[in-house]
């Protein structure tokens, strides 16, 4: 293995899981979710997938499918919930750390322990255009030699051009590669598709299920790569 590419919201940067619960409390007063609790649901709709069209056959925006079926998995009625993810899309426009903030654990450490090792690292990340700025402002980009945002490159995931296309970057083979994500279909599949191991993220358990591939902690990392 020479090199290990992350995907960036939910992986290396989390949700702002305190930020969440917050609202969702001052949405509906007599329950009171823990930031775990909306960690917990986000991994679910990575899982089951969030609504992309209305009954209508209408696109609905990301921000409303995504964080409206967050919103359902922890108790939030149908009009709390269209608030809910209008406040998160207002949040996530107007910090200019997105709502994807949090560093993960152990994401810093992991790292530098595999720059140490000699690995290339890098991010590929379906993105608006901010990720390299917000993986900086989290601390993680001192260690990335190659950040690939799919709203600068016209192609997102699991489209396999743009993992080909950070490989070019880093210079690597696809079989000399491997991938971590949070989601199955866009980042597990779309990496093995474009012909790179692939390794699941799975902090909260959402895919107990499955016996290989996946690994609970960024820490894990430096037990199952060897250079």
């Amino acid at each position: 293995m020479r090199a290990v590419m992350f995907d960036a919201g939910n992986t290396l940067l989390h949700l702002d899981y305190p930020w969440l619960a917050a609202e969702a409390r001052r949405l509906r007063r007599d329950f009171a979710p823990a930031p775990g609790d909306l960690g917990r649901a986000a991994a679910r709709v990575g899982r089951t997938g969030w609504p992309t069209r209305d009954g209508a056959g209408r696109a609905i925006p990301f921000f409303q499918g995504y964080f409206g079926a967050i919103a359902a998995q922890v108790g939030l009625g149908s009009e709390q919930a269209v608030s809910f993810a209008a406040a998160a899309r207002e949040e996530n426009l107007t910090d200019p750390r997105g709502l994807w903030r949090l560093c993960a654990p152990g994401a810093a450490a992991t790292l530098a322990s595999l720059a140490a090792k000699g690995l290339l690292i890098g991010v590929v990340s379906n993105a608006d255009g901010r990720v390299e700025s917000q993986l900086a402002a989290a601390g993680l980009r001192d260690n990335l030699l190659v950040v690939v945002d799919s709203h600068l490159t016209g192609v997102e995931k699991p489209d396999p051009r743009i993992f080909h296309l950070a490989l070019e970057q880093l210079g690597v083979n696809a079989q000399d590669a491997l991938f971590v994500g949070d989601l199955f279909d866009v980042d597990i599949l779309g990496a093995r598709t474009a012909g790179l191991h692939a390794l699941l993220y799975d902090p909260w358990d959402a895919f107990a299920d499955l016996s290989r591939g996946r690994i609970r902690s960024l820490a894990q990392l430096l037990d199952v790569i060897s250079p």
